[in-house]
């Protein structure tokens, strides 16, 4: 029988099933059996993880992080780095598994949604009595030193510097966002603050006159007043981490705001790196997230609540760490200077695992994975492997109109010639 791992899904079995195809089935199959070690080349993955806090591009399944840690991360010494973070999927699964890992973003609200998810969530009842101190909180009869807190608030966020974000968002609407912010200050448990500005930071793009599908800039899409106290609730309470809470394993694993380029890492020689870094082109994230950035970095800034400090919202910084370009020859230096990075990083004999999909531009495939190809092995790696992922859930439907679906990724393993 052959394992529900390895078995061909029915989307893949479709792709081969062509008259021209039918013997590479029966040659795929077979070789099942053929070799008790067998792992095919193509993989998929099933659902999209339920709903969550925050959207954040790019999140990888949790499966496909097991997977490779099972494969590449060989004993329960090994070491694993993870340099762009995004929700700490690779830290949640590693932590199941027992695993040191370590994740860095240069984002902030990546950070401040993988510590949410890694944290998990206080006892319920803990949690409502917490989420109806903030409701009430923004009822008729608030207090005056919370109106004024308000009142600080809407000051900081007149300065030019968040010009662009009160461009997207009307003016009642704003004096509402911020009152909720300055409301879930006051919660004193620092993990149930922290859930709270998650959900609360997705509600600001969900409540702004934007299109919120966007991913490379914004348009317009004009709204009424909307008062977010109603989907942040909501938000909360009908999110997967509430609902289906489970222990995370924390004990070996560790994240920070930093970029790989800058993070201190003399101490930490990963035996495996999974990269998942940004497309050129595709997300601009400081862009893209900076409505929910502002408003964190003006909380911030005036309130320092508990669970914000110690993370930099400042919309500057957060442009200049971000490595994601649609300027293919700065992409192309971003790629070099990470294959000899990780040369630099690993240890003798350990491996890096790029996930890279192709794109299109102008009718036209691009085609960075076979950059990174090019870069690693000119940096001393040998290309191990390559998967193919397929994609499901509809992904690579937004560019039907440009050509085909691009439905796919690859999944690079570089094994470090030293020993």
């Amino acid at each position: 029988m052959v394992p529900e791992e390895l078995r061909l899904t029915k989307h893949q079995v479709r792709l081969l099933s062509d008259s021209d195809n039918k013997e590479s089935v029966q040659i795929l199959r077979s070789k099942v059996g053929e070799t008790k070690d067998y792992v095919s080349s193509i993989w998929s993955f099933n659902g999209g993880g339920g709903d969550s806090l925050y959207r954040w591009y790019g999140t990888l399944p949790p499966a496909l992080v097991e997977r490779l840690l099972r494969m590449y991360a060989t004993s329960h010494a090994s070491r694993i780095l993870d340099p762009f973070m995004g929700t700490g999927v690779t830290l949640r699964v590693a932590g199941d598994l027992g695993l040191e890992a370590l994740g860095l973003d240069s984002n902030p609200l990546a950070c401040l949604l993988a510590e949410a998810q890694l944290s998990g969530i206080p006892p319920r009842a803990s949690l409502l009595r917490e989420l109806e101190g903030v409701s009430s909180g923004l009822g008729p009869f608030a207090l005056d030193a919370s109106a004024q807190a308000t009142k600080d608030l809407e000051t900081l966020i007149s300065e030019e510097r968040y010009a662009y974000t009160r461009k997207w968002i009307r003016k009642d609407t704003l004096r509402a966002l911020l009152a909720l912010f300055r409301q879930i200050a006051s919660v004193e448990d620092e993990v149930t603050q922290r859930l709270f500005f998650v959900a609360a930071a997705q509600v600001v793009r969900e409540v702004a006159s934007v299109d919120a599908r966007c991913t490379h800039h914004l348009v317009r899409k004009q709204r009424p007043f909307v008062q977010p106290l109603p989907q942040w609730r909501e938000k909360v309470l009908e999110t997967e981490l509430v609902k289906n809470h489970q222990p995370m394993g924390l004990a070996r694993v560790s994240l920070k705001q930093a970029s790989v380029f800058k993070a201190d890492l003399t101490d930490y020689r990963p035996n495996l790196v999974l990269l998942h870094p940004p497309y050129p082109g595709v997300i601009q994230y400081h862009l893209i997230h900076k409505l929910a950035t502002d408003f964190l970095d003006v909380v911030n800034s005036c309130l320092a609540p508990v669970s914000l400090r110690g993370y930099d919202f400042r919309y500057d910084e957060l442009k200049r760490s971000d490595v994601s370009t649609d300027r293919v020859r700065e992409y192309g230096d971003f790629v070099q200077a990470l294959a000899e990075l990780m040369k630099a990083l690993v240890a003798p004999g350990g491996r890096c695992v790029v996930i890279m999909g192709d794109q299109r531009y102008r009718g036209r495939v691009r085609h960075p994975f076979t950059e990174f190809i090019s870069s690693f092995e000119e940096s001393g790696f040998s290309l191990e492997e390559i998967f193919i992922w397929v994609l499901q859930n509809n992904s690579g439907m937004h560019i039907q109109r440009r050509g085909h679906f691009i439905d796919h990724n690859y999944i690079m393993v570089f094994e470090d010639g030293e020993e």
